[in-house]
């Protein structure tokens, strides 16, 4: 399956990009997402090399917060959208993309961490640290019943409301991940950490 760049935003012309395998979310380069680029020339030798890879953003190092609402997150969404402020009036503005398996991308400009399921059930965002498959991507995965495409629903790429960035819950006090002092007492939190925010992925 090619890539089809034209389902991607205008604004994804400045962003940091990387490439990942064809048909999957697995980055194609050894560093993934610390290896994204915005050099045009970077980017169109990447493109040489498989011109069926799929593409990923780099959230946070492109100045992006996205929200990825899985299809068992979507009532927590309608109930956002339906909201009559300025949180509800941002999602309903936002730029969004439907994900292979019914749920959606909504990208925001700003700054946030990536979390998983902590705002909700089915309610991740990627922001430092996390990435996004963009549309014109296609994902086909057996074993997780995924066999789809990423689609751009359009909208606008607005800042991120002070009350949006507020529904992403802060670390708590003593949840840093890698504090050197702990090692041993984290291990069991942080793997489970990361394996819960890769499962998301």
């Amino acid at each position: 399956t090619m890539f089809d760049a034209s389902a991607l935003p205008v604004f994804m012309s400045e962003a940091k990009l990387f490439p990942c395998s064809p048909l999957s979310k697995a980055p194609a380069t050894k560093h993934g997402l610390l290896e994204a680029s915005d050099d045009k020339s970077v980017l169109e030798a990447w493109k040489r090399v498989n011109p069926s890879f799929n593409w990923a953003v780099s959230c946070g190092t492109s100045g992006l917060v996205v929200f990825d609402i899985d299809p068992n997150g979507m009532d927590w969404y309608e109930a956002v959208i339906a909201r009559e402020d300025a949180v509800g009036e941002a999602f309903r503005r936002a730029y969004k993309a439907k994900t292979p398996r019914g749920g959606l991308h909504i990208y925001f400009k700003g700054e946030g961490r990536s979390t998983a399921s902590t705002i909700a059930p089915g309610v991740d965002t990627r922001g430092a640290g996390g990435y996004v498959l963009l549309p014109g991507s296609y994902v086909k995965d057996p074993a997780k019943g995924i066999d789809g495409g990423y689609q751009s629903l359009g909208g606008a790429l607005g800042q991120a409301p002070a009350a949006v960035l507020a529904l992403i819950p802060e670390k708590k006090e003593g949840a840093v991940i890698g504090d050197v002092g702990h090692v041993a007492e984290d291990r069991d939190r942080n793997v489970a950490w990361a394996i819960q925010l890769l499962e998301g992925y």
